[in-house]
């Protein structure tokens, strides 16, 4: 039951996300790759999720994490 909501195809997205970020690695050098990944997971370390609300009429901006 832990597992029951977890994406069945996790290693097919995460393959995807790694060969998506080669490609950026190759287009824009590794250093600057590097440098963004650090600056996004430092900034996902500070973020509660417990604060967003859902329920609010304001935040019907996003769709599954995707703007509209």
């Amino acid at each position: 039951m832990r597992f029951s909501q977890s994406n069945r195809n996790m290693v097919e997205s995460m393959s995807a996300t790694a060969d998506r970020i080669g490609e950026y690695a190759i287009k824009y050098g590794m250093d600057t790759v590097e440098s963004f990944i650090d600056a996004v997971l430092a900034i996902l370390e500070h973020i509660d999720p417990s604060l967003i609300r859902q329920d609010q009429p304001g935040n019907s901006r996003f769709v599954e994490g995707r703007p509209k």
